[in-house]
């Protein structure tokens, strides 16, 4: 709520905190708050090669909350 537009009316406040009551549970409340679905599978096509397995790479601490 606090990074809304300050020039919002406090009824339009008011609007966009009963949207994200009423729905929260669409929404995610952290980077890593995702979650899976099984709706859609996604391919990646490498034709006639075999996919490469690589372990994950590191990330600069910056990056690390």
């Amino acid at each position: 709520m606090e990074k809304l537009p300050e020039d919002m009316t406090g009824n339009q406040r008011q609007q966009v905190h009963e949207l994200l009551c009423r729905y929260e549970d669409v929404f995610c409340r952290g980077t890593y708050d995702m979650g899976c679905t099984s709706l859609v599978e996604h391919t990646i096509d490498t034709g006639s090669q075999r996919p490469i397995r690589q372990g994950l790479r590191r990330h600069p601490t910056v990056y690390h909350r």
